[in-house]
């Protein structure tokens, strides 16, 4: 006779969070799915359990239990999602016009939480003239990855997922850029109208801080999420913001006067990379409107 497991408890093995509804976790482990139940404790904890969280499990008769919230590498509040690697930041080569302004934002929201950054340059099927050259030279000594996308002539979207392989990736970008686009490009069987990922995934069922995560079919995942709902450099010094631009703080020392903010002093290097061409002045200019923000906002502080 067949042992019976109803009261059976096994020992515990991992897996990552790719869903949360109610009481209740979709959790990927060993390419398998399960929906387990979260434990009483952890719901009630300060903690918040997200999307990306690794969990320990246990299986408990035929139910599949989170047991503990693993550490993690870090946490993103908006959109609510732990462990994240990378962020996709998408700016179209056509209309609506190019905003490098919202681009240049973007990354330094990533710089700040530490993720590898891929620019994605999308519509290329459609664009006219240099209009690729152009951005990818705005990005020159920045270190970040650079594709260029059209979903229609499949270009780029298998570079683009050889860089998300095996990371926990967010999307980010202007309305119109393509992402849900790409997204269908990269994972055909999903079907996504245009602005409607969260939909197809049942966003709106539940509360609306809930991210997923859906899986790429050569591996990594992607947060449903349209990414950093929050643009303003919250909390953010000034003497801080030239760390969030790697072509910026490249040159960090080499002024004339220590401490130099690369905006009005006198011998600074930066402005003479811009000079020389080693900077792009499209990411000087935007560099000091960040640097202004952040001056403004601290001066408030003190009204």
């Amino acid at each position: 006779m067949a042992r019976s497991t109803k009261h059976m408890t096994y020992s515990g093995f991992t897996g990552v969070i790719i869903g949360i509804k109610g009481g209740f976790a979709e959790v990927e482990s060993g390419g398998e799915q399960f929906t387990c139940r979260i434990r009483g404790k952890l719901r009630l904890s300060d903690q918040e359990i997200v999307a990306g969280d690794n969990v320990k499990l246990i299986v408990k008769g035929a139910e599949h239990v989170i047991e503990e919230v693993l550490p993690r590498r870090n946490f993103l509040i908006r959109p609510p999602v732990a462990n994240v690697d990378m962020v996709a930041i998408f700016t179209p080569l056509v209309a609506p016009d190019v905003d490098l302004m919202l681009t240049d934002r973007l990354c330094a929201l990533a710089e700040r939480q530490r993720l590898e950054i891929v620019i994605c340059a999308t519509k290329a099927d459609i664009a006219k003239g240099d209009a690729s050259v152009m951005i990818e030279d705005h990005y020159k000594g920045t270190g970040y990855s650079f594709v260029t996308l059209s979903a229609p002539r499949n270009e780029g979207v298998e570079r683009l997922k050889e860089l998300l392989k095996g990371r926990i990736s967010i999307f980010a970008g202007q309305s119109g850029a393509g992402k849900s686009t790409l997204i269908n490009a990269m994972m055909p069987g999903l079907g996504l109208k245009t602005g409607e990922v969260s939909e197809k995934i049942g966003r709106g069922r539940h509360t609306t801080r809930q991210v997923s995560l859906l899986r790429l079919s050569g591996g990594g995942y992607v947060a449903d999420s349209p990414g950093f709902s929050s643009l303003e450099l919250a909390g953010v010094e000034p003497d801080e913001v030239r760390s969030l631009m790697p072509d910026i703080y490249e040159h960090e020392g080499r002024c004339r006067f220590k401490g130099c903010r690369h905006n009005a002093e006198p011998g600074c290097s930066v402005k003479e990379a811009v000079r020389s061409g080693d900077v792009s002045g499209g990411r000087y200019k935007h560099y000091l409107a960040l640097l202004e923000e952040c001056i403004e906002a601290e001066k408030r502080k003190y009204d």
